[in-house]
């Protein structure tokens, strides 16, 4: 295999990078279940968004490998570093009713340049944030106007064919990173419940592309509205059946016998210690519940428990 892998000296100043939600391209996830050299190389960007390296052979692109990374001797951040160097900043930018919108092939990898927004952060006089719902387009907008970008975002995510994160990101020390907004911002609730449906949707995509390929179950990510009207993550893990957990807020436990016990993922963390696991080599994440809990362990579980939550 490594005999046709084109040179670093070829290959470097023909990556470019390319954001992209986690759980994207599907059939990459599934090949890799099968042979773990051929997945692709990432680097985490975003929660739920990660970097890949698309290389420029002219007529076509492909996306770097870890069995590329290996040949050429360098790290994933090497290359992406490489990469965002060779990219010239897009032009085209176009008036939108928020603020600034790019259309184009790969248009949202504008995010991963260093200092991208803060140009626009210095043009407006105030905080900005970005939404970059599909591959193609990406929406800058003072922060005042956040709630409104968090609704445009929304329904571009949701109506796309090839869509990326439903929440906002922010100029940070060190580029651009997740928007954080104060808990008194009218635009904090919004920005939270888009972080959990791009969370949902990436633990759907990757069920659909490689839980075939696994003899365990992967179990789904739901949404619950909580007293304040806002969002909680949940998911569900049965006595005697072999799942996956998703990274939730909840965690229901349903024993063989008797009710159901509701608890934080955090407090069935600390009670159980190593016995959950973090499954290796899976994005996005998920946990293993390596055994039951114990009938001790299981009453210091009903002491943390939560009420149980209806509702969607």
């Amino acid at each position: 295999m490594s005999a046709a892998l084109p040179p670093w000296s070829w290959a470097g100043p023909r990556l470019e990078p390319a954001l992209r939600g986690i759980a994207w391209p599907s059939q990459a996830l599934a090949a890799a279940a099968a042979d773990p050299e051929r997945a692709i190389a990432r680097v985490r960007f975003s929660p739920f968004s990660h970097v890949l390296l698309a290389l420029d052979h002219g007529a076509h692109r492909s996306f770097v490998t870890r069995a590329h990374l290996q040949v050429w001797g360098v790290s994933a951040q090497v290359a992406l570093a490489q990469a965002c160097a060779g990219v010239v900043p897009a032009e085209g930018l176009e008036a939108h009713p928020l603020g600034w919108r790019l259309r184009g092939d790969n248009a949202v990898s504008q995010l991963v340049l260093p200092g991208f927004l803060r140009a626009f952060r210095d043009q407006c006089g105030e905080e900005v944030v970005a939404a970059a719902p599909l591959t193609d387009l990406l929406v800058i907008a003072p922060a005042s106007r956040a709630l409104a970008l968090l609704d445009y975002a929304r329904a571009a995510w949701e109506q796309g064919a090839v869509p990326v994160v439903a929440y906002l990101f922010a100029d940070g020390a060190d580029g651009v990173t997740l928007w954080r907004p104060s808990a008194e911002h009218p635009a904090a609730r919004a920005q939270a419940d888009a972080i959990l449906r791009t969370a949902r949707r990436a633990y759907r995509e990757q069920t659909d592309a490689v839980e075939a390929s696994y003899d365990v179950r992967f179990a789904p990510l739901g949404l619950l509205t909580d007293d304040a009207g806002a969002l909680l993550s949940v998911a569900a893990c049965t006595q005697g059946v072999d799942a996956w957990l998703p990274l939730a807020e909840l965690v229901v436990l349903h024993p063989s016998e008797g009710a159901a016990l509701w608890v934080r993922l955090t407090d069935l963390v600390a009670v159980l210690g190593d016995a959950v696991a973090q499954v290796e080599d899976l994005a996005p994440e998920r946990l293993r519940l390596r055994r039951w809990p114990t009938s001790d362990e299981w009453r210091s579980l009903a002491a943390r428990a939560v009420p149980e939550r209806s509702g969607g």
